[in-house]
C-alpha cells in the first residue's frame, strides 16, 4: 500500500527530480495551482478521502475550511520557511504534523536585499523605465555613491 501524496505548486524542477527517482511507496500527484478553499473543492473525493501527505507552497491557504475536506491527512510540508500560510492550530487539534525548509531562501533573501539597496542608490529603476519607454534623460540616473556611506540593514 503507498502513501499519497499531493504536490501543490511545484515548480518543473521538483516534478523532474521526483519523475528521475524512484519512490516506490508513494503515489504522487502533481497539481500546479495553489491548494485554497476554492481549489480544494475541484479535488476527486478519493484523493481527499486517502491523502495522507500534502506539500505546497506559499501561494497556498491551507485555512481549516481545507483542513476539514482532508479524512486521512497526517503531513503539511510547505516548501518555505515561512508557515503563516498555514492554519496551524487547526492542524494541532486534528494532529496533523506541519513540516517547513528552516533555511529556505536565507541566502537568496540577503543577496536580494542589497541588491535592491545599489539599484535604488544608483537609480537603476528609473532608468530601467525610461528604458522601456524611450525616454533618457541622463541627469535622472545620477546616483550616490556608496564608498561614502554607511549602510545599516534594520530587521531579521
Amino acid at each position: 500500500m503507498s502513501i499519497k501524496i499531493l504536490i501543490f505548486d511545484y515548480k518543473n524542477s521538483e516534478k523532474t527530480f521526483f519523475s528521475k527517482n524512484k519512490f516506490e511507496n508513494y503515489d504522487l500527484n502533481f497539481f500546479e495551482e495553489s491548494l485554497n478553499e476554492i481549489s480544494v473543492n475541484n479535488l476527486p473525493e478519493e484523493l481527499l478521502e486517502t491523502t495522507e501527505v500534502i506539500s505546497v507552497f506559499i501561494s497556498s491557504y491551507i485555512t481549516k475550511k481545507v483542513l476539514n475536506k482532508f479524512k486521512n491527512l497526517k503531513i503539511i510540508a510547505t516548501r518555505s520557511t515561512g508557515f503563516k500560510h498555514i492554519d496551524v492550530n487547526t492542524c494541532c487539534k486534528k494532529n496533523i504534523k506541519v513540516l517547513n525548509v528552516e533555511e529556505f531562501g536565507k541566502n537568496a533573501v540577503a543577496q536580494y536585499t542589497f541588491g535592491l539597496i545599489i539599484s535604488s542608490f544608483r537609480k537603476i529603476p528609473v532608468a530601467h523605465q525610461d528604458l522601456k519607454k524611450f525616454h533618457f534623460n541622463y541627469n535622472n540616473y545620477i546616483g550616490r555613491d556608496l564608498n561614502k556611506l554607511t549602510i545599516g540593514v534594520m530587521g531579521t
